[in-house]
């Protein structure tokens, strides 16, 4: 009788292990991974967005479009018999080539559903005008954020940056 109990506590014990090896040691940490995936997406979108490159403008990718741009050298991406479009005017999208930061933006987060905050900032702080964009335009994020500010520099010597942003909110 004694070796009964023995077997039915034993029984118990090794129900209660499979419970907890189940849900608690096996289980996934999903803010954790939640936050990385963020940080992640918005490091390598930023990064990817800096070096690529356009045929509509020279070839030049969008670090040197912004570094024209808000370094105040602006460059002629399209002209007839005088300048169109600046760089200033083909990164904000204003004359309507398709070609700006908002629109690749929303072709890839806004289709995702992915909410963010994007923006070009001098050394100062200061919102580069035009250069600031967000998930159906709600502005910057209401509660968590990740993101990592990408640095560039807008003249030869270093001395003056302007902080690329993308912040994905949680």
């Amino acid at each position: 009788m004694e070796i009964m109990g023995l077997v039915i506590i034993v029984i118990l014990i090794s129900i209660s292990m499979i419970f907890v090896i189940r849900f608690v040691i096996m289980e996934e940490p999903g803010e954790f991974k939640k936050e990385f995936t963020q940080k992640q997406l918005s490091a390598n979108f930023v990064n990817t967005l800096l070096g690529t490159t356009n045929a509509a403008c020279h070839n030049l990718n969008f670090r040197e479009l912004i570094q024209d741009c808000v370094g105040g050298e602006e460059v002629c991406c399209k002209y007839t018999s005088s300048c169109i479009e600046t760089s200033c005017q083909f990164l904000k999208g204003e004359t309507n080539s398709g070609h700006g930061i908002s629109n690749i933006l929303k072709g890839f987060l806004d289709t995702k559903k992915i909410r963010y905050y994007f923006s070009v900032k001098d050394g100062m702080d200061n919102i580069k005008e035009g250069l600031e964009y967000s998930y159906n335009n709600q502005g910057h994020c209401p509660g968590g954020k990740f993101g990592k500010p990408f640095a560039v520099p807008t003249d030869s010597s270093g001395a003056n940056i302007v902080l690329i942003k993308l912040d994905i909110c949680s």
